[in-house]
């Protein structure tokens, strides 16, 4: 009897540290909701007036457009062209800065030489860095059997990441792909601006 007490004591402790665990927000008696977003998370989207006349944005806005398993909240899209290849945003809501901060280190993999790749580097023609970003990374890289050459950004604003990637064409210049870097942090700026 004394061993079936102390089986059931255990499973009940491992319960208990399984609910406490799970997530880091909910406990045995409440689970706390995230804070609050300081804006729509569809606000934080590009649209089709960042990016050349050419692309045109495939599909609809929501969490699948943001494969990563990572945060309360994520969203992505994604453009194309019938010839120029295209790109896509997506966008994740941490449960705090600190999460974020965490999150983005893991997001660095998108940065990963792959064998038929060049390592990741920023052309000379990028001058663009963030100033609303309290971090960011960007760099571009070569397929090297098609020749087709990928740049991307990667941030964390606050309690957000943002990651944009695109394929530079004769469609997609370094001016175009800087000018939706800069759209995107007047969108991070805009919203982070309403938590103040």
């Amino acid at each position: 009897m004394k061993g079936v007490i102390l089986r059931a004591g255990w499973f009940l402790l491992a319960m208990v540290a399984l609910m406490l665990g799970n997530s880091g927000c909910c406990g045995v008696i409440t689970c706390v909701p995230p804070p609050a977003a300081p804006c729509l998370i569809e606000m934080l989207l590009i649209d089709e007036s960042a990016v050349p006349g050419e692309w045109k944005e495939q599909g609809t806005r929501s969490a699948r457009g943001a494969p990563v398993q990572f945060g309360v909240e994520r969203i992505g899209t994604v453009f194309s062209t019938p010839i120029y290849g295209g790109g896509g945003q997506e966008v994740y809501r941490a449960w705090d800065k600190h999460e974020a901060s965490r999150g983005y280190h893991d997001f660095m993999s998108y940065f990963s030489v792959r064998e038929e790749e060049t390592e990741w580097q920023i052309p000379p023609e990028i001058t663009y860095h963030s100033q609303v970003a309290d971090q960011s990374r960007l760099g571009c890289s070569t397929h090297l059997p098609s020749g087709v050459q990928r740049c991307q950004f990667i941030a964390q604003y606050e309690a957000y990441i943002v990651r944009f990637d695109t394929d530079m064409s004769e469609v997609m210049t370094y001016a175009g792909f800087e000018r939706i870097l800069w759209d995107i942090d007047r969108r991070m700026a805009e919203c982070l601006e309403r938590s103040k």
